[in-house]
């Protein structure tokens, strides 16, 4: 639809091809969570982490197939790169059709067969609030900066394919870490991974500040990317603390639409803001927000030890 509406100059048909593509980005956002559904909470970090690592071979295959594709049917631009997204999706189709249903792991009789909290009951805990804090932060935050940047680094007298390369190197480092998030999780615990991710963030927000040099906007963009894939898959991982295997479904999709609807604003609110205050603005917006979310899982760190200790007396 989206070729089509290229090659026949229908602006809005455009449109409405590209609301289907989000509309299938929601379906992608489902696989972290169906690959953790199941096994030990060790497995489910590994499990996220591992899922992601797939953003590394979108990195590399991505802009390939963009670039070989997109003058396939001049003279409209761009319009063959779609032809070339339907064979990446179509192999995604084949992969897809030999997977098998995981056979459930056992889970506490008690638990599987118990009737589903409200929705709001879920919502009150600590847990649940605190990693959707943390997720939002981190992914909207990453949005907002990495939407802005080829338009810093343009105005800022750096050349097209300079923005381009700061792009390809910031998707890597969002998705390269994934290789050995999860054992830090399990190492060292959900809460100090996503803490790590969020100072990542501040590094990023003054290493940007620092200067307009070109290694300052690209520094601060791998920055940007690892501090995400911490948060993101911490905050992932701390999420599965606050459901029961019958809530999930519900919890899941509630989380992720709040979260891809700040994802959204953040894109948008980008330019208006770089407009008005400059990258400057962009990269001082995240300091209180990351700051915010890291006083909230000091907080439940706490909060979590206190509990624990008076459940050992």
């Amino acid at each position: 639809m989206a070729c089509y509406a290229l090659l026949k100059g229908q602006f809005i048909l455009f449109c409405i091809a590209y609301l289907l593509i989000g509309c299938s980005s929601a379906f992608v956002q489902q696989y972290r969570f169906a690959a953790s559904d199941h096994g030990s909470d060790a497995f489910k970090s590994r499990a996220i982490s591992l899922v992601l690592t797939g953003g590394v071979l979108a990195a590399i295959l991505g802009p390939q197939t963009a670039l070989y594709t997109k003058d396939l049917l001049l003279p409209t631009p761009f319009a063959g790169g779609f032809l070339g997204m339907i064979v990446l999706l179509i192999a995604a189709l084949f992969v897809l059709a030999f997977l098998k249903p995981s056979p459930v792991a056992a889970i506490d009789t008690a638990l599987d067969s118990a009737t589903p909290r409200p929705l709001i009951e879920i919502i009150k805990q600590p847990v649940f609030f605190i990693a959707l804090l943390c997720s939002v932060s981190c992914f909207a935050l990453m949005t907002f900066m990495m939407t802005g940047a080829p338009l810093a680094i343009t105005h800022h007298g750096h050349s097209q394919q300079h923005a381009i390369i700061g792009i390809q190197w910031h998707v890597m480092a969002m998705y390269a870490p994934s290789f050995v998030t999860g054992k830090l999780i399990v190492k060292f615990g959900k809460i100090p991974v996503i803490a790590t991710g969020l100072l990542l963030l501040f590094m990023c927000a003054a290493i940007a500040l620092g200067g307009k040099e070109l290694w300052n906007f690209w520094a601060a963009l791998i920055f940007l990317g690892i501090g995400w894939n911490f948060g993101f898959i911490g905050s992932t991982a701390l999420l599965s603390e606050s459901y029961r295997d019958c809530e999930k479904n519900n919890v899941q999709g509630l989380h992720d639409t709040i979260l891809f609807s700040f994802v959204a604003c953040a894109a948008i609110l980008s330019g208006s803001t770089f407009h008005a205050f400059g990258w400057n603005g962009i990269a001082s917006a995240l300091f209180p927000i990351a700051g915010l979310s890291i006083l909230a899982l000091l907080w439940l760190y706490f909060h979590q030890s206190t509990n624990v200790k008076q459940t050992e007396i």
